[in-house]
């Protein structure tokens, strides 16, 4: 019975060993926080409302942006959404803007952009319209190391 007890303390003491290395040798993008948002807006051109869901990823040096949206009307309509990356360790920010149409569902993925030197920056989303909802993103973008 003594033999067994050590077995199980020496194999969860390993387990957490284990856990604790890995856990320690992932790749560095602590400083990601809220990388998803929701805002509700109405269109900036024509009889809509509606909700766009947002992200933000990262690859190395570059940051992917994800949109999906829900635009409810009649007739055309469109709306503009604005991310805004400002980079914490200063220097100027910058934007990117993609223009969603409606009424309907529209959705764009893994949109590669490149907002400046690798930095911790601070994301925004507005768009051309009134608008309600959105909380601010943070992502770590590292160096490319190629």
């Amino acid at each position: 019975m003594r033999s067994a007890a050590r077995c199980t303390a020496l194999g969860v003491a390993t387990a957490a060993a284990v856990a604790a290395g890995i856990l320690g040798s992932a790749p560095a993008h602590a400083a990601d926080g809220n990388t998803k948002t929701t805002l509700y807006t109405l269109a900036g051109s024509g009889a809509c409302a509606g909700q766009i869901d947002v992200g933000v990823g990262h690859y190395p040096g570059q940051a992917t942006l994800f949109l999906g949206s829900t635009l409810y009307g009649v007739g055309s309509c469109s709306v503009d959404l604005t991310y805004t990356f400002t980079p914490r360790n200063g220097g100027p920010a910058k934007s990117f803007t993609r223009h969603i149409p409606g009424p309907g569902f529209f959705s764009t993925s893994k949109d590669v952009v490149s907002p400046g030197p690798a930095d911790i920056y601070d994301v925004t989303v507005s768009t051309n319209a009134p608008h309600t909802g959105a909380q601010p993103m943070t992502i770590d973008i590292q160096r490319y190391q190629g």
